[in-house]
């Protein structure tokens, strides 16, 4: 695909990938958690491997309880909250996820995402 469907309120390949290089080189900060907990991630820690793989190094120690668990990544780009699913999981160099096939624009019911708009916005 390449591009935004109209109307899914997804973002696919190209798009994907230029978002998340530009969370890390902007260091806009991910919000990972379940619908009970979650955690801030600094973008610092975070590399992205062949486009395939999220790496988190030296992840901070409440991160770790969510390894094994699906979560929910959300974080702000250009004003517009986004959020993909994945299953967290240690690994020898930190926490990694699979990176998804696209980006969900979140909800503005969802409250995850209320928060980050407003705390994370860049």
């Amino acid at each position: 695909m390449g591009f935004m469907e109209s109307g899914s309120k997804k973002v696919y390949e190209i798009e994907r990938n230029i978002i998340l290089e530009s969370v890390i080189r902007k260091r806009i900060p991910l919000v990972v958690g379940t619908s009970s907990s979650s955690v801030t991630v600094d973008s610092a820690s975070i590399k992205i491997l062949d486009y395939k793989i999220i790496l988190v190094q030296n992840p901070p120690s409440s991160l770790f309880d969510f390894s094994g668990k699906n979560v929910v990544v959300s974080f702000v780009y250009n004003s517009v909250p986004y959020s993909f699913q994945s299953v967290l999981k240690k690994v020898s160099a930190g926490m990694a996820f699979v990176m998804p096939e696209s980006l969900d624009f979140c909800a503005e019911q969802d409250a995850a995402c209320r928060k980050i708009s407003s705390d994370f916005s860049v």
